[in-house]
């Protein structure tokens, strides 16, 4: 029965047991902010992905008439396809080709981009040239190990990146690749924790979407103690058979009650 069904006092007591567990957590947690020194990065923004964003066909095409092009086409993925602890392959790959490029090098590529040249010239976010992307300071970041998650999202869906990987912009990273954070991150409590304190698009508790801003995600508590989940987690196995073993070990390393973790559950 839903908490209206029993009139303000049972809701009012209801919202108190939240922010007390709200209250614990941040007493007992490190800022995410913090624990990663700040590094919160953000996916590329192309200004016009139909150039940029290509497929395997066409990375094998443009690698068949110029080998020198798989210097600068790299593994992409969208917002779409990160998922609970995995990322789905949909052979996606970006050319990369950044402020200083030597396209002349290139020239398969350089004739593919040719081939929207109007449309690069327009962009706003461009670099020097029309087919230059935008600055970004953190290239580097792409290329190593690095826990991924998206902007919108109506579950948990944080995964790690062991290999190169360029993301869009509607992704987010941090660099680093510590799987207790991973689990922490993906647990019921987060989610918990983000749907009482971040954007919402609907109803949290009833499918609705998170706004992975990072002014939010920098707040989340993070309890890290002797990196106790990392042995738990195998990333050559299916991980949801362990998930239910994650989740309270998650619940320990933030002291919660079992009243507590009845409140979370029920919540979810």
């Amino acid at each position: 029965m839903p908490e209206e069904a029993f009139g303000n006092d049972f809701w009012s007591l209801g919202h108190a047991k939240v922010n007390a567990i709200l209250a614990k957590m941040s007493e007992v947690g490190t800022p995410l902010g913090e624990y990663v020194d700040g590094q919160m990065y953000r996916g590329i923004l192309t200004g016009f992905n139909q150039a940029f964003i290509i497929d395997e066909a066409k990375k094998n095409a443009l690698i068949a008439a110029d080998p020198k092009s798989a210097e600068i086409i790299h593994p992409f993925a969208i917002g779409d396809d990160i998922r609970y602890y995995h990322i789905r392959g949909k052979k996606r790959y970006i050319i990369l080709t950044k402020i200083g490029i030597k396209i002349t090098c290139y020239p398969a590529i350089l004739e593919h981009l040719k081939k929207y040249q109007k449309q690069l010239e327009k962009r706003w976010d461009k670099g020097t040239h029309w087919w230059e992307l935008r600055a970004c300071t953190y290239y580097e970041f792409f290329e190593k190990p690095k826990i991924v998650y998206l902007d919108i999202a109506k579950e948990s869906r944080f995964s790690l990146s062991k290999d190169t990987l360029y993301l869009g912009n509607t992704c987010y990273f941090l660099p680093i690749s510590n799987k207790s954070l991973l689990a922490i991150l993906n647990s019921k409590l987060i989610w918990f924790y983000c749907s009482r304190i971040a954007a919402v698009l609907g109803n949290a508790q009833k499918g609705g979407r998170l706004r992975w801003f990072n002014q939010d995600v920098m707040k989340i508590p993070i309890v890290l103690k002797k990196d106790k989940l990392s042995k738990k987690l195998d990333y050559e196995v299916d991980t949801s058979a362990i998930a239910a073993q994650i989740e309270q070990l998650v619940y320990a390393l933030y002291g919660l009650t079992a009243e507590e973790i009845q409140t979370v559950a029920g919540s979810i």
